[in-house]
């Protein structure tokens, strides 16, 4: 049961994971309204990229690529909601408050766009915005994502 649990956690923030455990219930579905900073990125000229690349070059690429945003963007305390083909989507303040979320989004995507150069890896664009959204875990009782809308 632990095992399942702590590759559950790869999938899905580690506080949602315990509050699911501490809860007892198997799913659950929910949203409210929270202040979130939300994160977008992709890679400049993917598509050429991904046509002229062996796959399993470009797989491995893409893991480096990742394996970079997701340590800045956890570093910051910010939760990756999901990966999109070449992008990804975060935010920050959501399962846990993260204060001054604005700040360390904006911090992180520095970071990422310094260590993105340092590695030698593909330009990438970064789009942040602020708002109240709605966040929560979204789906149905077979399959859920910690999410926002």
């Amino acid at each position: 049961m632990v095992h399942g649990l702590y590759h559950f956690a790869g999938f899905v923030p580690r506080s949602v994971v315990r509050s699911l455990i501490d809860s007892g219930r198997h799913t659950f579905l929910g949203m409210h309204w929270k202040d979130l900073t939300v994160m977008f990125t992709d890679v400049k000229g993917f598509t050429t990229v991904s046509e002229t690349t062996p796959p399993n070059l470009l797989v491995q690429a893409l893991q480096m690529y990742f394996d970079v945003l997701t340590t800045g963007i956890v570093e910051s305390k910010g939760t990756i909601d999901k990966y999109i083909g070449d992008g990804l989507m975060a935010f920050w303040n959501s399962p846990e408050p993260v204060e001054n979320h604005q700040q360390r989004a904006v911090e992180c995507a520095i970071r990422i766009q310094r260590a993105i150069r340092e590695n030698r890896l593909w330009t990438t664009r970064i789009g942040l915005h602020t708002d109240r959204v709605l966040v929560g875990t979204m789906g149905c009782q077979a399959r859920v994502s910690y999410t926002t809308l």
